[in-house]
């Protein structure tokens, strides 16, 4: 396990994530929002642009970290649409997370530390974009699901 971050928490969160979807306890969306699969598709997608920046830095060739495209409705229901149906999303969600958890545990401290170009948007607003150690990036994701 990395000694920067608590993957048992992210576990956790995660486990708490979708139990919550499982139970359909997300509840009808406001006008204009996210509907329960497209949440859980977007947690999903974002898991695996997290992946594969996590499996660049093992790799030596660090990537950049724009999340726009976990965010586009297109990409959201493409994973929707390939998964056939909610259980089925949820159950393709927590596979890509406890991926996304071991590749995590395998990052060493020198690893999170890599400093990656980032993209930052949150309701079509850019939040930041800025170069950040990867620890850093990892944090501010997982704080806003």
């Amino acid at each position: 396990m990395s000694d920067s971050i608590d993957t048992s928490v992210l576990s956790a969160a995660y486990a708490a994530f979708y139990d919550e979807a499982d139970k359909g306890g997300f509840g009808d969306p406001p006008a204009g929002e996210w509907n329960a699969a497209q949440v859980v598709a977007h947690v999903a997608l974002n898991d695996k642009a997290m992946m594969a920046v996590s499996e660049s830095i093992v790799n030596g060739q660090p990537l950049h970290f724009h999340n726009e495209a976990v965010q586009e409705p297109a990409a959201l229901a493409e994973m929707i649409d390939q998964c056939g149906g909610m259980a089925e999303l949820i159950a393709e969600g927590r596979s890509i997370a406890a991926q996304a958890v071991a590749v995590a545990d395998g990052l060493s401290t020198d690893q999170l530390k890599t400093m990656i170009d980032c993209r930052f948007v949150s309701d079509g607003e850019l939040a930041f974009e800025q170069p950040m150690p990867w620890e850093m990036v990892s944090v501010i994701i997982q704080g806003t699901k």
